[in-house]
């Protein structure tokens, strides 16, 4: 019997350090070592500076094979230009998507086609591959557009906007499951895009925090080395960050983990720097008024 075979169209994979393309990476190298699946990803070129330069592809190739942990990479080629503004994004974007819809026609028949939602319009190549191979199409969506294009202060077009729209409509329609982060995204799918509540699911990236709790914050180990005053400020942090949105949590560990200027967060957040320095602070500010919350009622 011959194994399940899932393609997966995304821009970011590995090595790509981007949250989806993180995220995406363990799925798939997850779905090839425990439960044996056969697994193509149609992707861009990395973002990484010693990657990025598309070195390896032929002239006039709109794509080229690449091996990572048993899983077929298509990489499609597309323009590389900078993104802090919006017409450079979107040459970038829809480059990408024409190229990965060539790509997609190039791949082993598959049994089901996922997209994610880097690009946003990028579900469309992917259900052209659904339709030309009879394969099940799932959307997973990590983003609900165009809202979160409406956060960008440079991305204030409404023809853009509306295409957005129908883009995301069609193709909720059209899919055989939808896959969500989250009750609420769920929720705007099903009233704002028309998506079938029975074929919508909740799928969430990240831990269950109600499985996964600390220990008590004061122990003899930390008493003994007069860390227990220290430890319970840490543990109530990490609470506090547990509230916060998944941009916001990415934003702060990019800034003050990994020690990015805020020119580095936006490059990653593929958004501009201006924005990138408003989320900064606004993130750093709420994650400030969660704590101060949770302290006052521990008091």
């Amino acid at each position: 019997m011959n194994p399940l075979h899932i393609a997966f169209f995304n821009r970011s994979f590995y090595p790509d350090t981007a949250a989806t393309g993180q995220l995406l990476t363990e799925l798939c190298e997850g779905l090839v070592r425990d439960h044996g699946c056969k697994v193509s990803v149609v992707a861009g070129l990395p973002l990484i500076p010693a990657r990025a330069d598309g070195n390896g592809f032929k002239r006039g190739r709109l794509f080229q094979r690449e091996q990572h942990k048993e899983i077929e990479v298509i990489r499609a080629r597309g323009t590389r230009f900078s993104k802090r503004r919006f017409p450079g994004r979107f040459s970038n974007y829809v480059s990408y998507f024409l190229s990965a819809c060539y790509g997609g026609l190039h791949l082993h028949p598959p049994d089901i086609v996922v997209a994610l939602t880097d690009p946003p319009i990028i579900g469309l190549a992917a259900y052209l591959a659904s339709r030309r191979y009879g394969a099940r199409f799932v959307m997973s969506f990590r983003d609900v557009f165009p809202e979160v294009a409406r956060l960008l202060e440079d991305f204030q077009s409404e023809i853009v906007n509306r295409a957005l729209y129908r883009t995301n409509r069609f193709l909720v329609r059209r899919a055989d499951r939808i896959v969500t982060l989250g009750e609420t995204m769920r929720r705007k799918l099903i009233e704002g895009k028309g998506a079938d509540a029975a074929r919508t699911l909740v799928i969430p990236d990240w831990a269950d925090c109600s499985q996964i709790v600390p220990g008590p914050k004061r122990n003899s180990f930390s008493i003994a080395h007069g860390l227990a005053d220290k430890f319970a400020v840490a543990m109530t942090l990490r609470q506090a960050l547990k509230y916060l949105q998944p941009r916001c949590r990415e934003t702060l560990y990019l800034h003050y983990y990994e020690g990015r200027s805020a020119v580095d967060v936006a490059r990653e957040m593929d958004t501009t720097s201006r924005y990138a320095e408003k989320l900064i602070h606004n993130c750093l500010k709420r994650v400030r008024e969660i704590y101060f919350s949770i302290t006052a009622v521990r008091h």
